[in-house]
C-alpha cells in the first residue's frame, strides 16, 4: 500500500521532532544520540508499532550519501587546521594505515567464524574499517568533551579522511567479487589516483570559491549558504566524474574554507552546522526504518563475537602499529582504541551490497547493523569514564565557564580581523574609521605587544584586532572597514 505526498511528511515531521527532542534526553542520561535516532526509526518500523514498511535500498544509500556529503563538510568547516596541524601525520596514518589493518583483522575473523569465503570476508572487513565521522563529532559536541594533547584533533581529523579509504576498499572487493580473476594489487594505482584527484580538486575548488566571492555581492544573506550548497554537491560529483574520491573532497572543500575568512561566512557556519544535525538525525533515523530486529536477533551470537574483535583486537592493534613512530603514550593510544566509534556510514555501505547482487548481502548488512549498535551503545556511553581513567580529559577548570548567553553572544559577536598591507584604514584613527555603534574593540596586537586601543589609537599594517560587537551582522561590516583596500561606503 502506497502512502500520498502528506502522509509522508506528516509522519516524517513527527519521527524528526521526536528525534530532535530525544537528544536531550541522550544528553540528560549520557547515551549517544545516535542510538536514539536508531531506535526510534526501529519503533517506527515494520516490526515495531508504527508498522512502517521500508525496504528501500537504493533510496537509503541515496539519502545516506547525501548526508554523508553535508556532514563531512560542516565537520571540515568546523575544524580549526592551526590546531589539527600539529598532529596531521598521526591522523593520516591512523586513516590508512589503521583502516587496512583493521579491514584485514576482521576480513580474517568473518572468515574464521562465519565461514565466507575470502573476498566477502573481506568486503565485511572493508565496510567496518573506518571510524564514523558523524558519530564521533556528535559524541565531543553533545558532551563538550575536551581532551589533552591533541586527541581530540586526530580523532576528529581521522573520522573525517577514513571513510574514503574505506569506501575505496569496499567498492575493491565488490569488484573483485564480480570479476574473480582481478586481484586487490590491481587497484593500487587507482587508490593514489582517487585520493589525489580527491585532495586536488577539493581543495583547488574551495581556492577558486574564495578568489571568486570577494568580488561578487549577492542580494540577500540567506544567498551564500545556498551558493556554497551547489558549491559542495558540485565538488562531490565532479569528483566522482574524474573518478577522485568525493567524500575526501567535500570534507577539504569545508576545511579550507573554514579556515579562511570571507564575508557571509558566519551565517554559513550557523547553517550548516544546523543542516549537519538535520542529516544526522535524518539519516539514523531512516537506518532504524529500514532494518528488521528480528533478523539482528538472528546474527546476535556472530555479530557479538565480530563486535568485541573489532573494539578490542581489531581497532587497538591497527592504533597501536599506526601510532608506532608517533610520541604518544600507552594511554593516550588506548583511548584513541576506544573512541573508534562506528555509526552511519558502514550501514549506508553495506546498502550497496543488495543493489549489487552481493551475495551474503542481508546476512552483511544485518551483522554490520548490529556491530554499529554495540559499537555506539558501549563505546558512546563509556566514553567520558574511559577519558578519566586514561588521564586525557581536560580539567574543567581549565576551561572558562561561561553561562549559555554569554556563550551563545560570544560565538555570534566576538571575533578577530588583520589589517592587511594597503587597508585604507592604516594610518587612521579608531574614530576615523567609523566601525557600527556598539563595537568594542577589546585588544589590538601589533607584533608581540598587546594593546588597548582608544578612540585616538591609529591602526598599522598587521595590526590583529580583537572585536566584540553590538549585532553579529555588523561583523561583515567591520571586516570590510579593517581590511578592505579601498575607502567602504558609510
Amino acid at each position: 500500500m502506497g502512502f500520498s505526498i502528506e502522509q509522508i511528511l506528516l509522519v516524517g515531521s513527527l519521527l524528526l521532532a521526536v528525534g530532535i527532542f530525544s537528544s536531550k534526553a541522550s544528553e540528560k542520561f549520557g547515551i549517544p544520540v545516535q542510538l536514539f535516532f536508531l531506535m526510534i526509526g526501529m519503533l517506527a518500523g515494520s516490526e515495531g508499532p508504527g508498522r512502517i514498511h521500508f525496504e528501500d535500498y537504493a533510496l537509503s544509500q541515496t539519502i545516506g550519501t547525501i548526508s554523508l556529503v553535508l556532514i563531512l563538510f560542516s565537520g571540515g568547516l568546523d575544524s580549526d587546521w592551526k590546531t589539527i596541524s600539529p598532529h596531521k601525520w598521526r591522523a593520516f596514518s591512523l586513516s590508512s594505515l589503521g583502516v587496512f589493518i583493521t579491514a584485514g583483522i576482521m576480513g580474517a575473523a568473518t572468515h574464521f567464524f562465519l565461514g565466507l569465503d575470502w573476498p566477502t570476508s573481506f568486503l565485511l572487513g572493508s565496510i567496518v574499517s573506518s571510524t564514523d565521522a558523524s558519530s564521533v563529532f556528535a559524541v565531543f559536541k553533545s558532551r563538550d568533551l575536551e581532551l589533552k594533547r591533541g586527541l581530540k584533533q586526530v580523532l576528529e581529523f581521522e573520522s573525517g579522511i577514513n571513510d574514503p579509504t574505506a569506501y575505496f576498499l569496499v567498492t575493491a572487493f565488490m569488484t573483485i567479487l564480480a570479476y574473480p580473476d582481478l586481484k586487490l594489487a590491481n587497484f593500487i594505482p587507482a587508490f593514489f589516483w582517487n585520493m589525489s584527484i580527491g585532495v586536488l580538486l577539493g581543495w583547488g575548488i574551495a581556492r577558486i570559491f574564495l578568489s571568486l566571492i570577494k568580488r561578487v555581492t549577492l542580494g540577500h544573506e540567506g544567498l551564500y549558504p545556498a551558493l556554497v550548497l551547489a558549491l559542495l554537491f558540485f565538488t562531490y560529483a565532479l569528483t566522482h566524474q574524474f573518478k577522485g574520491n568525493g567524500f575526501l573532497a567535500v570534507y577539504l572543500l569545508g576545511l579550507t574554507l573554514g579556515n579562511r575568512r570571507f564575508g557571509h561566512k558566519r551565517v554559513m557556519l550557523a547553517f550548516y552546522d544546523g543542516v549537519a544535525w538535520l542529516m544526522q538525525v535524518i539519516m539514523f533515523l531512516m537506518l532504524g526504518l529500514l532494518v528488521y530486529p528480528s533478523r539482528l536477533f538472528d546474527v546476535a551470537p556472530q555479530g557479538l563475537v565480530l563486535a568485541f574483535i573489532l573494539l578490542l583486537i581489531a581497532r587497538p592493534v591497527a592504533v597501536f602499529i599506526s601510532l608506532l613512530g608517533a610520541k604518544i603514550n600507552r594511554k593516550d593510544k588506548l583511548f584513541v582504541s576506544w573512541v573508534g566509534l562506528r555509526g552511519a556510514v558502514p550501514i549506508v555501505f553495506a546498502c550497496f551490497l543488495p543493489l549489487q547482487n552481493i551475495g551474503h548481502a542481508d546476512l552483511i548488512f544485518n551483522l554490520v547493523f548490529f556491530i554499529v549498535i554495540i559499537s555506539v551503545l558501549f563505546q558512546g556511553t563509556s566514553l567520558e569514564a574511559v577519558s578519566r581513567w586514561c588521564e586525557v580529559k581536560e580539567s574543567k577548570k581549565l576551561i572558562p565557564k561561561w553561562s549559555n548567553a554569554f556563550q551563545e553572544k560570544f560565538r555570534e559577536a566576538l571575533a578577530t580581523f588583520r589589517v592587511p598591507l594597503g587597508a585604507w584604514v592604516v594610518g587612521k584613527s579608531v574614530i576615523e574609521a567609523s566601525l557600527p555603534k556598539g563595537t568594542l574593540l577589546l585588544y589590538l596586537r601589533r607584533g608581540d605587544k598587546f594593546l588597548t586601543p582608544g578612540g585616538t589609537s591609529v591602526f598599522e599594517a598587521g595590526d590583529e584586532v580583537l572585536v566584540l560587537t553590538g549585532e553579529k551582522s555588523d561583523l561583515d561590516v567591520i571586516q570590510e572597514r579593517l581590511e578592505s583596500e579601498n575607502v567602504p561606503s558609510v
